[in-house]
């Protein structure tokens, strides 16, 4: 039995989610992409009506940093419908600095957008009060979930779930993906993905 066959199965990830739906490819999920700005849920397509007017802008910021940052060995820019992200993992450490003034400059001058860090990533958003946590509650909305009536466990491994973990922390059951025990609002953390695995499996069997 596969653990989509017993729960609603949803994931929230910073990539845009047509990424998202190609690298996981399993049907009859809930997928959540740029942060939850873009989701789909029962083929229907749930975009945030505001987040048009940013997509020239993101287009243009994307421009930008590929002609001022991807000359940068070891520097991704990944272009998304409403974001665009900086990552820097492969690149060498001196070459922080000039990358981290350049995304600043970015925001600076761009009112209407926001930095959020993840690992080893610039995320450069639209200036909205929105994030994983409020992605996960309207996908509870929109299937009619209850907290009280149902068990919610909320899994992730980035400082961008963090957001979801403050949601879900005395209603439901935040799990943190860590190597090494950190500060976080997640409830307990697992060392690796086996760890994650080892969950559904047991929520397979009880």
């Amino acid at each position: 039995m596969c653990i989509r066959d017993r729960f609603r199965v949803a994931i929230v990830s910073g990539r845009g989610r047509q990424d998202v739906e190609k690298l996981v490819d399993i049907p009859d999920l809930i997928y959540a992409g740029n942060h939850g700005f873009d989701i789909r849920i029962n083929s229907e397509n749930i975009i945030l009506q505001e987040m048009e007017k940013y997509i020239p802008l993101v287009a243009r910021i994307t421009n930008q940093f590929n002609s001022k940052l991807s000359r940068i060995e070891g520097v991704i820019i990944e272009k998304k419908k409403f974001s665009v992200a900086v990552h820097y993992r492969l690149a060498r450490d001196t070459e922080f600095s000039f990358i981290e003034r350049e995304v600043a400059e970015v925001i600076k001058n761009n009112p209407d957008l926001r930095l959020m860090k993840g690992k080893k990533v610039f995320e450069i958003l639209p200036r909205m009060e929105w994030d994983k946590g409020k992605a996960l509650m309207r996908i509870m909305k929109t299937l009619g979930l209850d907290w009280k009536k149902q068990n919610i466990i909320y899994i992730g491994d980035d400082m961008t779930d963090e957001d979801a973990f403050r949601v879900v922390r005395g209603r439901g059951m935040g799990v943190l993906v860590s190597k090494t025990p950190k500060r976080s609002f997640a409830d307990f953390y697992v060392n690796s993905v086996n760890d994650v695995k080892k969950i559904f499996e047991y929520a397979l069997k009880v």
